[in-house]
């Protein structure tokens, strides 16, 4: 089979300690469905029929190893030197290459300066004719350092596409503490780097520095290379929502599903912690549709099945059909059964109107598998009885009942596949 098919690949085996992960860049791996088959039969052993299946003209494989006429030069040259026992190991022998090119990038003994040398040293791709990084100009705030730069190259040829962009951080990625925030575009349904900002709190900061420095950053892409986009997307960094509603004020703003849905699993795992008592005019204050008539039911700790919610399987002419929430059947005895049929004819064939028919589309197929993903093995997710009070809304509290369970592990799998499936289709919220 073909080395990058994606049913071929395995996954490798994570640190249990968090601190020492590292992301490495893994091989690109595609759906080519590849198999190579050679039949030899007995009667003509001298001619093979050599079948060669591959669906998908991908990218070719790219080796990065070193190759073995240099690893054999490298050793053959030390052996030489010195004779065995050698006293050193290869941990030292890539210290001291790491020392010697480090003077590459190292032009500073102030890192933020050091940085700022490196990008004006870069100048231009010679085979692009723009510049690799650009240095983008920010006034920064007393209590703050910071530093900040465009790829020239991905904005120029794509950025008059651009209508969604991404503004996520994170932190641990480099020994000098910065926070450093990733601009992504989208186009075609690939993810574009557009620019990076590293900040950093030196001293005491006034109110929203790190907002105004979010600000600038923004606009710089707004300004400067003509981004005008229809929506953007970040997590719950209140800097970040702030920044994208300043630069552009017209752009619907979404949080970004993944970190949704990693919180709300979380939120589920969290065993002891009750809800805060629904409050329908409050409730009514923050949303007008919100019929303040409507109470939610809250339900008691015993009231609740640990077994899994029953579900039905449909076959039609021998096949199983998928479980996608579009058409929904009652399968009575509290037991539902939702499910999409493939194409129209079959909707027809089961009663199914316009309303939840039609045909499944690639894309949708790719979020289902990435959502089933992400869910995972709920049942088998480390469970924890209680978290510090800030990750909780006012009102919730811990429950006094020792048989309290905020929520099932068997029933967590279907509460996440009902955020996602209302997540999707309620993209104003």
């Amino acid at each position: 089979h073909c080395a990058q098919d994606k049913k071929h690949q395995k996954e490798g085996k994570r640190v249990p300690n968090v601190e020492k992960r590292r992301d490495r860049q893994k091989m690109a791996s595609f759906e080519c469905q590849s198999q190579v088959t050679i039949c030899i039969a007995d009667s003509t052993p001298h001619y093979a029929d050599i079948t060669v299946r591959h669906q998908q003209g991908h990218v070719p494989y790219c080796d990065v190893s070193l190759p073995e006429d240099v690893k054999d030069l490298i050793w053959r040259e030390i052996i030489q030197n010195h004779p065995s026992p050698i006293s050193f190991n290869h941990k030292q022998v890539y210290q001291l290459w790491y020392s010697l090119v480090r003077t590459q990038w190292t032009l500073d003994v102030n890192e933020v300066r050091s940085a700022e040398k490196l990008l004006s040293k870069l100048g231009k791709d010679p085979t692009l004719g723009s510049l690799i990084f650009d240095r983008v100009d920010i006034e920064v705030p007393d209590g703050l350092s910071a530093i900040a730069f465009s790829v020239p190259a991905m904005l120029e040829k794509w950025g008059v596409q651009i209508q969604e962009i991404a503004l996520d951080s994170a932190w641990g990625t480099n020994r000098g503490g910065y926070e450093i925030f990733a601009l992504l575009g989208e186009a075609y349904g690939s993810g574009l780097p557009l620019g990076y900002l590293l900040t950093k709190t030196v001293d005491k900061a006034a109110p929203n520095s790190k907002k105004r420095v979010l600000e600038q950053f923004l606009a710089h892409f707004r300004d400067e290379h003509g981004l005008n986009v229809k929506f953007t997307l970040s997590d719950k960094d209140f800097a970040e929502i702030g920044a994208c509603h300043t630069v552009f004020p017209r752009a619907k703003h979404q949080l970004c599903f993944w970190h949704c849905l990693k919180a709300v699993k979380k939120r589920l795992s969290i065993l002891r912690r009750q809800p805060a008592h629904y409050n329908s005019a409050q409730a009514k204050q923050e949303f007008k549709f919100i019929d303040e008539q409507f109470h939610a039911v809250e339900a008691h700790a015993a009231s609740i099945s640990e077994n899994r919610p029953r579900r039905i399987t449909i076959r039609l002419r021998g096949e199983i059909v998928r479980m996608i929430d579009r058409g929904r059947v009652d399968a009575g005895a509290g037991a539902t059964c939702e499910f999409q049929p493939d194409n129209t004819e079959e909707s027809e064939e089961m009663g199914i109107g316009e309303d939840g028919g039609g045909t499944e589309s690639e894309p949708e197929d790719d979020l289902l598998r990435n959502i089933e993903k992400e869910i995972g093995d709920c049942e088998n997710d480390t469970d924890t009885e209680d978290a510090p009070d800030w990750e909780f809304e006012d009102g919730e509290t811990r429950s006094k009942d020792p048989r309290y369970t905020f929520c099932p592990a068997p029933h967590r799998a279907d509460v996440l596949r009902l955020f996602a499936n209302h997540f999707c289709r309620h993209p104003i919220f």
